[in-house]
């Protein structure tokens, strides 16, 4: 499992969070000769991601600061100097799901460790914004009836994939998060 620390900008906790692509100045072959020697030693590979956070320095959050979940008038509080980003925004939910898409395209990750390594402390949409299940719905990436039902406990799905919890294999992450 590739821990924190391989994707772009990634120098401390306070950066990088959010920029989920291959930094090319610490793997300027990208993440195959790693992969390839896991294999070798007859491992899976697999990644460590935490899509749903970002850090303040990072692109993402600069090219659009409002992409953070925060109450009205404020950043909202960190933790670990990271914030949670805005799902239910269809652009932010895209981001997070196409960069994800294209690492899991580009490289065999037999395993992802979807981290969730903060609380939520307040809510930031008001009451009667939404109908309360499209609003969870929206918030949940993938929140398809495959997902949110949880037909059986032993169903591998991204919402039980905490640092507590086994990493589920991508190919049927994918296919539930990403459905085609």
């Amino acid at each position: 499992m590739l821990d924190d620390g391989w994707f772009r900008g990634r120098r401390s906790d306070r950066s990088g969070l959010g920029d989920w692509s291959v930094d090319p100045d610490t793997w300027p072959q990208g993440l195959d000769p790693i992969v390839e020697h896991v294999q070798a030693l007859g491992m899976d590979f697999g990644l460590w991601v935490e899509p749903e956070m970002a850090n303040l320095d990072s692109d993402l959050v600069r090219s659009g600061p409002d992409r953070l979940l925060h109450p009205a008038g404020g950043s909202g509080r960190s933790w670990r100097h990271q914030y949670v980003l805005n799902i239910a925004r269809p652009d932010t939910w895209q981001h997070v799901r196409d960069r994800l898409d294209a690492l899991l395209q580009r490289y065999p990750v037999r395993y992802v460790k979807w981290d969730h390594n903060r609380d939520l402390y307040e809510g930031v949409h008001p009451v009667g914004a939404e109908p309360r299940e499209r609003a969870a719905r929206r918030r949940v990436p993938g929140g398809s009836p495959a997902c949110t039902a949880r037909p059986a406990p032993s169903t591998p799905c991204w919402t039980r994939c905490a640092s507590a919890t086994p990493a589920w294999s991508s190919n049927r992450a994918r296919a539930r998060i990403w459905p085609r």
